[in-house]
Protein backbone atom coordinates (compact mmCIF):
# COMPACT_ATOMS: atom_id res chain seq x y z
CA UNK A 1 0.00 0.00 0.00
CA UNK A 2 1.37 3.36 -1.06
CA UNK A 3 1.89 5.42 2.09
CA UNK A 4 -0.31 2.97 3.96
CA UNK A 5 -3.29 3.75 1.69
CA UNK A 6 -4.60 1.07 -0.75
CA UNK A 7 -4.80 1.99 -4.42
CA UNK A 8 -6.18 -1.26 -5.89
CA UNK A 9 -8.82 -3.09 -3.83
CA UNK A 10 -10.24 -6.52 -4.57
CA UNK A 11 -13.72 -7.01 -3.13
CA UNK A 12 -14.71 -10.66 -2.66
CA UNK A 13 -18.45 -11.36 -2.77
CA UNK A 14 -20.67 -14.41 -2.43
CA UNK A 15 -23.73 -12.30 -3.40
CA UNK A 16 -25.24 -12.41 0.12
CA UNK A 17 -26.11 -9.73 2.69
CA UNK A 18 -22.87 -10.57 4.48
CA UNK A 19 -20.90 -9.57 1.40
CA UNK A 20 -23.01 -6.41 1.09
CA UNK A 21 -21.38 -5.03 4.25
CA UNK A 22 -17.96 -5.59 2.65
CA UNK A 23 -19.16 -3.85 -0.52
CA UNK A 24 -20.28 -0.86 1.56
CA UNK A 25 -16.74 -0.56 2.92
CA UNK A 26 -15.31 -0.84 -0.59
CA UNK A 27 -17.46 2.15 -1.51
CA UNK A 28 -16.07 4.09 1.44
CA UNK A 29 -12.47 3.35 0.40
CA UNK A 30 -13.18 4.30 -3.20
CA UNK A 31 -14.63 7.61 -2.03
CA UNK A 32 -12.06 8.47 0.68
CA UNK A 33 -8.90 6.99 -0.86
CA UNK A 34 -9.68 7.16 -4.57
CA UNK A 35 -9.03 3.41 -4.65
CA UNK A 36 -9.72 1.38 -7.76
CA UNK A 37 -12.24 -1.35 -6.89
CA UNK A 38 -12.35 -4.76 -8.54
CA UNK A 39 -14.74 -7.53 -7.52
CA UNK A 40 -14.41 -11.31 -7.57
CA UNK A 41 -16.96 -14.07 -7.11
CA UNK A 42 -15.43 -17.50 -6.55
CA UNK A 43 -17.14 -20.81 -7.12
CA UNK A 44 -15.99 -24.35 -6.49
CA UNK A 45 -17.16 -26.54 -9.36
CA UNK A 46 -16.32 -30.22 -9.18
CA UNK A 47 -17.60 -32.42 -11.98
CA UNK A 48 -18.41 -36.04 -11.14
CA UNK A 49 -15.57 -38.42 -12.11
CA UNK A 50 -17.96 -40.63 -14.06
CA UNK A 51 -18.71 -37.89 -16.59
CA UNK A 52 -17.41 -38.71 -20.05
CA UNK A 53 -14.82 -36.47 -21.76
CA UNK A 54 -17.57 -35.31 -24.11
CA UNK A 55 -19.80 -34.32 -21.17
CA UNK A 56 -16.91 -32.48 -19.50
CA UNK A 57 -16.18 -30.58 -22.71
CA UNK A 58 -19.84 -29.62 -23.17
CA UNK A 59 -20.22 -28.38 -19.59
CA UNK A 60 -16.99 -26.40 -19.79
CA UNK A 61 -18.16 -24.78 -23.03
CA UNK A 62 -21.45 -23.82 -21.39
CA UNK A 63 -19.56 -22.39 -18.41
CA UNK A 64 -17.41 -20.24 -20.69
CA UNK A 65 -20.47 -18.96 -22.51
CA UNK A 66 -22.08 -17.94 -19.20
CA UNK A 67 -18.98 -16.24 -17.78
CA UNK A 68 -19.52 -12.83 -19.37
CA UNK A 69 -23.09 -12.67 -18.12
CA UNK A 70 -22.02 -13.78 -14.65
CA UNK A 71 -19.34 -11.07 -14.53
CA UNK A 72 -21.95 -8.47 -15.40
CA UNK A 73 -24.34 -9.70 -12.70
CA UNK A 74 -21.60 -9.73 -10.04
CA UNK A 75 -20.50 -6.20 -10.95
CA UNK A 76 -24.07 -4.91 -10.91
CA UNK A 77 -24.78 -6.58 -7.54
CA UNK A 78 -22.22 -4.41 -5.75
CA UNK A 79 -22.61 -1.21 -7.77
CA UNK A 80 -25.27 0.31 -5.41
CA UNK A 81 -22.63 0.28 -2.64
CA UNK A 82 -19.90 1.77 -4.81
CA UNK A 83 -21.73 4.30 -6.95
CA UNK A 84 -20.24 2.76 -10.11
CA UNK A 85 -19.95 -0.61 -11.87
CA UNK A 86 -16.52 -2.15 -11.16
CA UNK A 87 -14.43 -4.59 -13.15
CA UNK A 88 -15.50 -8.12 -12.18
CA UNK A 89 -13.92 -11.57 -12.18
CA UNK A 90 -15.41 -15.04 -11.91
CA UNK A 91 -12.83 -17.33 -10.32
CA UNK A 92 -13.02 -21.10 -10.23
CA UNK A 93 -11.75 -23.22 -7.36
CA UNK A 94 -12.10 -23.20 -3.61
CA UNK A 95 -13.17 -19.63 -2.75
CA UNK A 96 -10.28 -18.82 -0.39
CA UNK A 97 -7.66 -20.08 -2.84
CA UNK A 98 -9.37 -18.34 -5.76
CA UNK A 99 -9.61 -15.02 -3.91
CA UNK A 100 -5.93 -15.08 -2.92
CA UNK A 101 -4.87 -15.99 -6.46
CA UNK A 102 -7.08 -13.31 -8.02
CA UNK A 103 -5.65 -10.66 -5.67
CA UNK A 104 -2.18 -11.60 -6.84
CA UNK A 105 -3.14 -11.67 -10.53
CA UNK A 106 -4.83 -8.25 -10.49
CA UNK A 107 -2.08 -6.74 -8.29
CA UNK A 108 -4.47 -5.69 -5.53
CA UNK A 109 -2.83 -4.27 -2.42
CA UNK A 110 -5.95 -4.90 -0.28
CA UNK A 111 -8.59 -7.62 -0.22
CA UNK A 112 -11.99 -6.95 1.37
CA UNK A 113 -14.16 -9.89 2.38
CA UNK A 114 -17.17 -10.35 4.60
CA UNK A 115 -17.82 -12.72 7.45
CA UNK A 116 -20.92 -13.52 9.47
CA UNK A 117 -18.85 -14.18 12.60
CA UNK A 118 -20.66 -17.39 13.54
CA UNK A 119 -19.16 -20.38 15.27
CA UNK A 120 -19.48 -24.14 14.98
CA UNK A 121 -21.24 -25.55 11.93
CA UNK A 122 -22.97 -22.21 11.28
CA UNK A 123 -19.60 -20.54 10.60
CA UNK A 124 -18.85 -22.87 7.74
CA UNK A 125 -18.53 -21.31 4.37
CA UNK A 126 -18.09 -17.55 4.42
CA UNK A 127 -16.75 -17.46 7.99
CA UNK A 128 -14.15 -20.11 7.27
CA UNK A 129 -13.34 -18.54 3.88
CA UNK A 130 -12.57 -15.18 5.51
CA UNK A 131 -10.23 -16.80 8.03
CA UNK A 132 -8.50 -18.82 5.28
CA UNK A 133 -7.94 -15.67 3.21
CA UNK A 134 -6.52 -13.92 6.29
CA UNK A 135 -4.14 -16.81 6.88
CA UNK A 136 -3.00 -17.34 3.27
CA UNK A 137 -2.96 -13.89 1.66
CA UNK A 138 0.37 -12.19 1.02
CA UNK A 139 -1.22 -8.74 1.17
CA UNK A 140 -3.49 -6.77 3.50
CA UNK A 141 -6.99 -8.14 4.16
CA UNK A 142 -9.94 -6.16 5.53
CA UNK A 143 -12.67 -8.36 7.04
CA UNK A 144 -16.13 -6.89 7.60
CA UNK A 145 -18.84 -8.50 9.73
CA UNK A 146 -22.17 -8.36 7.98
CA UNK A 147 -25.64 -9.77 7.79
CA UNK A 148 -29.27 -8.69 7.49
CA UNK A 149 -29.92 -4.97 7.65
CA UNK A 150 -26.86 -3.71 5.76
CA UNK A 151 -27.96 -0.43 4.17
CA UNK A 152 -27.40 0.26 0.50
CA UNK A 153 -24.60 2.74 -0.07
CA UNK A 154 -21.13 3.24 1.28
CA UNK A 155 -20.25 2.56 4.91
CA UNK A 156 -19.81 5.27 7.53
CA UNK A 157 -16.22 6.11 8.50
CA UNK A 158 -15.02 4.62 11.80
CA UNK A 159 -15.11 6.84 14.87
CA UNK A 160 -11.64 5.63 15.84
CA UNK A 161 -8.79 3.49 14.52
CA UNK A 162 -7.39 0.95 16.96
CA UNK A 163 -3.83 -0.35 16.60
CA UNK A 164 -4.00 -3.85 18.07
CA UNK A 165 -0.41 -5.09 17.90
CA UNK A 166 1.94 -6.29 20.58
CA UNK A 167 4.84 -5.78 20.41
CA UNK A 168 4.32 -2.60 18.43
CA UNK A 169 4.69 -3.23 14.71
CA UNK A 170 6.21 -0.32 12.76
CA UNK A 171 4.35 -1.08 9.52
CA UNK A 172 1.03 -1.54 11.33
CA UNK A 173 1.63 1.77 13.12
CA UNK A 174 2.30 3.48 9.77
CA UNK A 175 -0.85 2.05 8.16
CA UNK A 176 -3.06 2.74 11.19
CA UNK A 177 -1.81 6.33 11.33
CA UNK A 178 -2.49 6.86 7.61
CA UNK A 179 -6.03 5.49 7.86
CA UNK A 180 -6.77 7.49 11.01
CA UNK A 181 -5.67 10.68 9.28
CA UNK A 182 -7.69 9.85 6.15
CA UNK A 183 -10.83 9.26 8.23
CA UNK A 184 -10.20 12.16 10.61
CA UNK A 185 -10.43 9.67 13.49
CA UNK A 186 -8.33 9.38 16.67
CA UNK A 187 -5.76 6.59 16.84
CA UNK A 188 -5.89 4.29 19.87
CA UNK A 189 -3.48 1.55 20.94
CA UNK A 190 -4.83 -1.58 22.55
CA UNK A 191 -3.41 -4.98 23.42
CA UNK A 192 -4.62 -7.55 20.85
CA UNK A 193 -6.01 -9.81 23.59
CA UNK A 194 -7.98 -7.06 25.31
CA UNK A 195 -11.65 -7.90 25.75
CA UNK A 196 -14.54 -5.61 24.83
CA UNK A 197 -15.21 -2.67 27.10
CA UNK A 198 -18.31 -1.99 29.16
CA UNK A 199 -21.26 -0.56 27.28
CA UNK A 200 -21.74 -0.16 23.52
CA UNK A 201 -18.63 -0.37 21.36
CA UNK A 202 -17.48 2.75 19.55
CA UNK A 203 -17.51 2.10 15.79
CA UNK A 204 -13.86 1.37 15.12
CA UNK A 205 -11.42 -0.06 12.62
CA UNK A 206 -8.91 -2.52 14.10
CA UNK A 207 -5.46 -2.74 12.52
CA UNK A 208 -3.30 -5.75 13.37
CA UNK A 209 -0.25 -7.67 12.21
CA UNK A 210 1.21 -11.00 13.22
CA UNK A 211 1.52 -14.65 12.33
CA UNK A 212 -2.08 -15.60 13.14
CA UNK A 213 -4.35 -12.65 12.28
CA UNK A 214 -7.45 -14.86 12.26
CA UNK A 215 -7.14 -15.12 16.06
CA UNK A 216 -7.51 -11.36 16.42
CA UNK A 217 -10.54 -11.38 14.16
CA UNK A 218 -12.35 -13.70 16.57
CA UNK A 219 -12.08 -11.12 19.38
CA UNK A 220 -14.08 -8.36 17.70
CA UNK A 221 -17.05 -7.80 15.43
CA UNK A 222 -15.58 -4.50 14.24
CA UNK A 223 -13.93 -4.05 10.81
CA UNK A 224 -10.57 -5.80 11.05
CA UNK A 225 -7.55 -4.93 8.88
CA UNK A 226 -4.78 -7.53 8.97
CA UNK A 227 -1.43 -6.75 7.41
CA UNK A 228 0.56 -9.47 5.63
CA UNK A 229 3.25 -11.39 7.48
CA UNK A 230 6.80 -10.53 6.51
CA UNK A 231 9.66 -12.97 6.20
CA UNK A 232 12.10 -12.88 9.11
Amino acid sequence: MNGGIPKVVLLATDLTETSAAAAAWAGLLAHRFGAQIKVVHAEHLSLPPYFSPEQHARLEAEARAARARAQQLVAESVSPYLGFVPEAYIAEGHPADAIVACARDCNADLVITGTHGRRGMRRLWLGSVAEAVLHDADRAVLVIHGGPGTPTGMASPPAEVVLACEPLDIEANRVATAWALAFGAPLQCRAPDAGPGVGPETPALYVAAGDHPERGLRRTTQPFLALPRRAG
